[in-house]
């Protein structure tokens, strides 16, 4: 396990143990550290020069302008996770710009080559939020 691993456990644990009443608020803080990785990811999103369609039974349900994915990539409160944000692509019909296929851009499909679009986002951004997550963890429940 290397230590940015470690690092993460670290805070996960220290989450665990905050206070009910605290938990709102630093879901919110948590959302600010996570605007690092926000920005980075949207930085390396592929952005594509035509409009794609999303096809089901023959029939058009969806159209991609060129930019909806970099568009969809946002940091996502979840109900069920009490003290974690997630940033990725918002996924769904009501939401504005669905990044449906960002999972076939970042992976590949047997007609397109992988674009890691995700990982080199999060890999350059993962220091500078770990810092900002950390000084915030040490202010709310001492030092780490």
């Amino acid at each position: 396990m290397d230590a940015t691993q470690k690092q993460i456990n670290q805070i996960v644990v220290k989450l665990e143990s905050i206070n009910n009443d605290l938990k709102k608020t630093t879901k919110s803080e948590i959302a600010n550290a996570a605007k690092p990785v926000l920005s980075n990811l949207q930085a390396n999103t592929p952005v594509g020069s035509k409009a794609h369609k999303r096809y089901s039974g023959g029939s058009v349900v969806a159209t991609y302008k060129p930019g909806n994915l970099k568009k969809s990539i946002k940091i996502l409160r979840f109900q069920r996770s009490k003290t974690a944000v997630f940033v990725g692509p918002a996924v769904g019909k009501k939401t504005r710009n669905d990044g449906y296929y960002a999972r076939f851009v970042n992976f590949g499909t047997k007609y397109m080559a992988a674009n890691r679009f995700m990982e080199r986002g999060l890999s350059s951004a993962m220091n500078q939020s770990l810092k900002i997550m950390s000084s915030i963890l040490s202010i709310k429940t001492g030092k780490l």
